[in-house]
């Protein structure tokens, strides 16, 4: 085992309320959020919190209970999210993407008690979506937001007296669905000690009090650690968009003069450099980028021609962010590594049974807190947490001569599509219901815009000719929209092992030539 120590400086020792409250007295009239119009400092958004709270607790909810919204980011997300830190409540953020089946699965496993809910996001009547829902599960209130964001919550009140409810530290501060290889998403539950330290990026890149493009889905730790927490901690600002779109993009970060953008992908790197604006487009202010998974140099060296700091991180739901590239670093060397641990971080890397030695192993993480554990699934938790207190990451690295961390794939089959986990295998145990199919696989492909996107392969059910426009409907009336495979290709037979399972690797090969002959991976001493 090759261990990379590095020395532990300290963890918060307090509640993310706590941390809140001590900003806004000490800056009540900063903005804190920036949303189209709406605008609110620290000073209106603890009033607004304060009153959320107080609201919450009217509706029943108390310490412990999970408090669901399914919103896109807007300003009464932040508020919900601070009232369940104050009253020591769960939040548990659902984005726009869901569907009836995913959200059913949801409130099954995590059970809230209140659902708060937009009423419709581009299209779909989420309101509706959450009402039906709300029926077939044992849900006290549910609450609908008005069209336009920033507005008071309806259910917001005053407090009655000020009480002050201490919160343990390492209480449940948010539940965050991460899927899993086998179908299932599971429910990381992050403590108020540990998004405050997942949260601590900002020590590693210091911005004073930061505007911070916010644009993740609020059911993304991104959304809620990189850049919630993120503003809270440093005393910045939160400059919201609903969702990500380049035009949109490129003018909040020259009319709210952004400053720092965190956990970019390359699919909103691609488009916001395929904007016509972009070249031309006031980035003076923008002082730091950085981005999640692979990059083309080309599209760094871009970056680093009209950003001053550009670089890449690796982090999961489960630790938050692990590595970062060093300030200096040459944008060929931020798409080949992924930096050096973060100070609070030791990485482990672990050889794999039956490969030679001097290959990459599995990176194993350790960090005072990581996730609590996955809500409900003890033995999930004990499959990705050794005993010793080390999180298995089923990522596969090595380091290289400069103490940088290269990562060298994945020994999970989850597919990484533009900022998402896909997993292959609750698509397959899905469209294998299709009337017309018999078997499939799928296997992520290299995509020059999502990174890696889902693939099908699929046997036809004798008797029947089903095409990919009928999958394709069959899935995204059961799956949310980023899981649908790019392609379906129909074929007369899938590998199998001897054991009649998949065989992952012809998969992969069958659908991706290019997989036949995999990247060279550097002896020791080439490293």
């Amino acid at each position: 085992m090759i261990d990379q120590p590095h020395p532990d400086p300290g963890t918060p020792s307090t509640s993310l309320w706590d941390v809140f409250a001590g900003r806004a007295a000490a800056h009540p009239d900063r903005e804190a959020v920036v949303h189209g119009p709406f605008r609110c400092t620290y000073g209106e958004l603890r009033e607004q919190a304060e009153r959320t709270a107080a609201g919450l607790e009217a509706l029943g909810v108390r310490a412990g209970d999970r408090v669901g919204m399914l919103s896109y980011p807007r300003p009464e997300v932040v508020a919900v999210y601070l009232a369940c830190a104050r009253l020591g409540a769960i939040f548990l953020g659902i984005g726009t993407r869901v569907n009836d089946k995913e959200l059913d699965y949801i409130l099954t496993d995590a059970t809230p008690s209140v659902l708060v809910t937009v009423d419709r996001f581009e299209g779909t009547q989420f309101g509706a979506l959450v009402d039906r829902a709300a029926e077939r599960h044992d849900i006290r209130a549910v609450v609908h937001l008005g069209d336009e964001p920033g507005g008071p919550l309806p259910f917001e009140v005053a407090p009655a007296r000020s009480v002050v409810r201490p919160v343990d530290p390492d209480a449940p501060l948010s539940i965050v669905y991460t899927s899993g290889t086998t179908g299932d998403p599971k429910g990381a539950v992050v403590t108020h000690r540990g998004i405050l330290t997942f949260s601590a990026l900002l020590r590693h890149t210091p911005v004073e009090a930061p505007r911070i493009l916010s644009l993740m889905p609020i059911d993304h730790i991104g959304g809620q650690g990189n850049e919630i927490v993120s503003a809270i901690l440093s005393g910045g600002t939160l400059v919201q968009l609903p969702r990500f779109d380049a035009g949109a993009a490129l003018t909040a970060i020259e009319q709210e003069k952004v400053t720092l953008w965190q956990g970019v992908i390359q699919t909103m790197l691609n488009r916001l450099m395929a904007h016509d604006r972009f070249e031309t487009a006031d980035l003076g202010s923008l002082e730091r980028l950085w981005w999640v998974g692979p990059l083309p140099v080309s599209l760094a060296e871009r970056l680093a021609a009209r950003i001053p700091v550009v670089g890449a991180s690796y982090g999961m739901t489960e630790v938050g962010c692990i590595t970062m590239t060093d300030r200096d670093i040459t944008p060929a060397d931020a798409t080949r590594t992924v930096g050096k641990p973060l100070d609070d971080v030791d990485i482990r890397i672990e050889p794999i049974p039956g490969h030679h030695t001097g290959e990459p192993g599995e990176i194993l993480v350790r960090r005072n807190p990581l996730m609590q554990g996955y809500w409900r699934k003890p033995e999930k938790t004990a499959e990705a947490i050794t005993p010793t207190g080390w999180l298995r990451t089923g990522d596969l690295g090595y380091f290289d001569d400069s103490g940088n961390l290269v990562l060298a794939g994945r020994s999970k089959l989850l597919i990484r599509s533009g900022g998402y986990n896909i997993s292959p295998m609750e698509i397959e145990q899905i469209v294998e219901n299709h009337p017309g199919i018999q078997l499939a696989a799928v296997a992520a492909v290299p995509d020059p815009d999502l990174g890696e996107a889902a693939h099908m392969l699929a046997i036809p059910a004798p008797g029947h000719a089903p095409t990919e426009d009928d999958v394709k409907k069959f899935l995204r009336e059961r799956l949310s929209s980023y899981k649908i495979p790019k392609s379906v290709r129909f074929c007369d037979r899938i590998p199998l092992l001897a054991n009649s399972k998949l065989d992952r690797r012809g998969v992969q090969q069958m659908l991706d030539p290019r997989a036949d002959t995999p990247a060279p991976v550097p002896s020791q001493e080439e490293r």
